[in-house]
């Protein structure tokens, strides 16, 4: 999978993904977010669809209630910012 970037989704909004590792994936080219116990035990794992056709996602950086995201395409990269449903 090739995950890079990682960083805990936190704010208001954003329902069962609250609280989880948003990581992103190089070679998987999504973002996969992790869910886990408060042992550290894997719980889940969910990428929602949305969330691809973006290429190789490196960087993940929680910003304001949202997630900041850089793409590593090696052209035409980009900083996509992830919101939370409202």
């Amino acid at each position: 999978m090739a995950t890079s970037g990682a960083d805990f989704v936190r704010g208001r909004g954003w329902g069962a993904l609250g609280g989880t590792l948003a990581v992103g994936c190089l070679a998987g080219e999504r973002l996969m977010f992790v869910k886990l116990t408060a042992d550290g035990e894997l719980r889940w794992t969910r990428a929602p669809g949305r969330l691809r056709d973006f290429g190789r996602l490196r960087g993940v950086t929680a910003h304001r209630g949202s997630l900041l995201v850089t793409t590593s395409n090696g052209s035409n990269d980009k900083i996509l910012r992830v919101r939370p449903a409202r």
